[in-house]
């Protein structure tokens, strides 16, 4: 046997497998810098690839993260508007309003719509419109507290119906009193956090339209015959080329993604 040619053969076999074991290695480490670049990727950028596009969001930092008010009673009393009458239901906390000269609206339109409950309502400066209906010929108004809306909650409410001539002959209404924060001015999960959260969840779709940030509350509990409200992010979102639009609510302090139900989801439920 020539150990020397043994040898070169030994030599050749250990370079080759060197090469290929060198050749796997890259290939693995090229694999998790690609892992590690899509980890690293800014929301924006993702957001970017997906073609989602984010209005401006808002500066809001901080805020009232808890509040609590009871539910009004109304009074006759109270009621001063001379161009209507008032139905107070029986439980208290529901006023309903009969216009004494209906009103037209112009057109439907959040303008229009502002108007008539600026002008018209009991206190309707008291409340920011929620959304507008136009199949089921109404529109819902948050009461405010603070500027922010109160989403969705039974005694915070104000709906106005119009016919198919856009005539309006009533409104229905329900108000918190006695508001106050739970905690005063404390550090909000920011905007940009609760749309990266949407988006790991795959509730964001391509193409997406971010039109609106809003920051206000949700019902949490009830405690000693008040209602406690949580800071929430509503976040509205919509897609021209699916045709829909959509908004969700994301509890401010644990980023918690909450589902909010309107009055008449909540019976069908």
């Amino acid at each position: 046997m020539d150990w020397s040619k043994t040898q070169t053969v030994f030599i050749i076999i250990f370079l080759v497998l060197n090469v290929a074991l060198y050749g796997l290695y890259k290939e693995r480490m090229s694999g998790t810098e690609d892992l590690d670049v899509i980890a690293d990727k800014s929301i924006e950028l993702r957001l970017k690839e997906d073609e989602i596009t984010v209005k401006k969001l808002p500066n809001i930092k901080e805020g009232d993260l808890y509040i609590s008010g009871k539910p009004h009673a109304f009074k006759k009393r109270e009621l001063n508007m001379s161009n209507q009458n008032f139905y107070i239901e029986e439980d208290g906390y529901t006023l309903i309003s009969s216009l004494k000269q209906p009103i037209t609206l112009e057109e439907v339109s959040e303008r229009t719509l502002k108007e008539f409950a600026a002008r018209y309502v009991y206190r309707g400066n008291d409340y920011v419109l929620g959304e507008i209906d136009e199949d089921e010929q109404r529109a819902i108004f948050f009461q405010k507290t603070s500027e922010r809306p109160i989403y969705y909650d039974e005694h915070a409410m104000l709906t106005i119906e119009w016919n198919k001539d856009n005539l309006v002959r009533s409104y229905t209404m329900t108000m918190l009193s006695e508001m106050e924060p739970f905690e005063h001015q404390a550090p909000l999960i920011e905007p940009i956090a609760i749309i990266e959260k949407l988006y790991l969840q795959k509730l964001l779709e391509p193409k997406d339209q971010i039109q609106n940030v809003n920051i206000g509350y949700t019902f949490m509990s009830e405690l000693s015959q008040r209602e406690v409200f949580v800071a929430t992010w509503e976040i509205r979102v919509k897609n021209d080329s699916l045709k829909t639009e959509e908004s969700f609510f994301v509890n401010a302090v644990d980023g918690t993604i909450l589902t909010v139900l309107s009055n008449e989801e909540e019976e069908e439920e």
